[in-house]
């Protein structure tokens, strides 16, 4: 058991409050608690939740290990390389007393020494002229000339888009700082995001969405207050390390590609050989990497190649890292397998439509290169997920699905036994249909950990796309 006030007590504030001095995963995060704190408004908690996220990290005091993690309940701190035992040695403090905590520090001059707070305010301007800059980016061409008219019907002088909204972040910058161009600005990057929520096509993407922009800019623009450090104040960030919470959280990502999680999940339920399940891991995450491994966290990273997993973190410029052979992933996988924490709880109730989607490949893979003769029993598109949407519907229907069947197993009838092409043998097809008459009959499943349940007949097409599973 862990205490929501417990963290008061004078063994735990102290390091209670060096972990709020941390911020969270994401670069110059404390710059931009800062900044947050110096607006006149009391309203922190859902902008200090949002900065923190979902995530977690390692920090070493007196040589102990603290395990960090932090989600919608708060921030809980755990002795250990863990957050997930439910032991004495933990303490929460929820994102109310956070803001709380942190607005006590800035106010006794405790939290950041000068430098750093003196660069919230830079940091702020260089991260908001960033984002206007690539919103004007993806701004359509012919919009841009559109808001050149409208500003010059408003006896505004030519082109005082671009002399309003420059396309230099230098000179962004100095828009920002400046008062009256600054508001100037700001009017503008309303206008636009008014037009944006009527007309969303004037922008190519939207990740910097106008409205968005629009919202960043007014929260920036409120009066602020400064934050003054005691002269005597000195700070250190502590060591780090990888927490066990990090490495697992990267584990059920399942992989870069789509659907990883659950090919793996069901992999492990169908196959108890360690050897062949490290061998699956091995061949399933292949030779590559990516940066923001655990859990977002900017300055982190993984690699991975035959040898094993490389798990890393640096934070003030120094690297640490931790290497996990295919065996040890192995094991740590199935353990969360086993105690049920390998999936979300949203992520059970997707696993009848993942297994729907696999028989609609185990379709498609039947009929290919098998002789032009022999009628496929869908459109054949160029684009595959085309194709398997149309598949998808007829799995899905009672009546549809047993036709079908029929119809592959005449056509089976139709290639001798000693078929071969490229990778497509006659056994393989014979195997195919099989294990889609099992899933028909409910003698076969991907994940026999429970008996399939019945189907309708008819389910709605589900796209799952990598950022379901982070």
């Amino acid at each position: 058991m862990y205490s929501k006030s417990k963290w008061r007590n004078k063994e735990w504030k102290n390091i209670v409050d060096d972990v709020l001095r941390t911020g969270g995963n994401r670069k110059n995060s404390v710059k931009r608690i800062i900044y947050e704190f110096m607006q006149d408004q009391k309203v922190h908690v859902e902008y200090i939740q949002e900065e923190f996220g979902i995530g977690g990290k390692g920090l070493f005091f007196d040589s102990q290990k603290y395990a960090v993690w932090f989600n919608e309940n708060g921030i809980k701190i755990s002795k250990g390389e863990t957050t997930q035992d439910d032991s004495m040695d933990s303490v929460l403090i929820n994102w109310a007393d956070v803001c709380i905590e942190i607005q006590k520090m800035l106010a006794e001059g405790v939290y950041k020494t000068q430098n750093i707070l003196d660069q919230a305010y830079d940091n702020a301007i260089k991260e908001l002229a960033e984002r206007i800059f690539f919103m004007k980016r993806e701004i359509v061409d012919e919009y841009r000339d559109i808001l050149d008219v409208i500003l010059k019907l408003n006896d505004h002088p030519e082109k005082e888009y671009d002399q309003i909204m420059p396309s230099n972040m230098d000179q962004l910058e100095e828009k920002l700082r400046d008062p009256e161009s600054s508001k100037k600005l700001g009017n503008l990057l309303k206008y636009i995001a008014l037009e944006y929520q009527k007309h969303p096509e004037i922008v190519r993407f939207h990740f910097n969405s106008p409205d968005k922009i629009c919202q960043m800019y007014e929260r920036f623009a409120l009066k602020r207050n400064g934050f003054h450090a005691n002269s005597d104040f000195i700070w250190k960030h502590p060591d780090i390390f990888i927490t066990q919470d990090e490495i697992d959280e990267f584990l059920r990502r399942g992989g870069a590609y789509e659907d990883g999680k659950f090919k793996i999940y069901s992999f492990f339920l169908l196959h108890k050989d360690k050897t062949v399940c490290s061998n699956f891991l091995k061949d399933r995450y292949g030779i590559g990497g990516c940066s923001h491994a655990l859990c977002g966290a900017d300055d982190s990273g993984a690699d991975y190649n035959a040898k094993g997993l490389v798990l890393k973190r640096s934070v003030t410029g120094k690297e640490i890292s931790i290497r996990l052979g295919w065996p040890m992933v192995t094991d740590r996988v199935s353990y969360l397998i086993q105690k049920e924490q390998f999936l979300t709880g949203k992520e059970y109730l997707k696993l009848h439509d993942y297994e729907a989607r696999v028989m609609a490949d185990h379709v498609i893979t039947f009929y290919h290169r098998l002789p032009e003769d022999i009628v496929r029993p869908f459109e054949d598109s160029i684009f595959y997920d085309q194709t398997k949407r149309e598949v998808y519907k007829i799995i899905n229907s009672k009546t549809k699905f047993s036709k079908l069947l029929s119809s592959m197993k005449q056509d089976l009838q139709k290639i001798p036994k000693d078929f071969e092409k490229v990778d497509e043998t006659y056994e393989k097809k014979e195997r195919l249909l099989n294990e889609l008459q099992g899933y028909r009959d409910g003698t076969y499943t991907l994940f026999p950990f429970q008996k399939p349940e019945k189907k309708e007949d008819v389910m709605s097409w589900t796209q799952m796309n990598l950022f379901d599973f982070i």
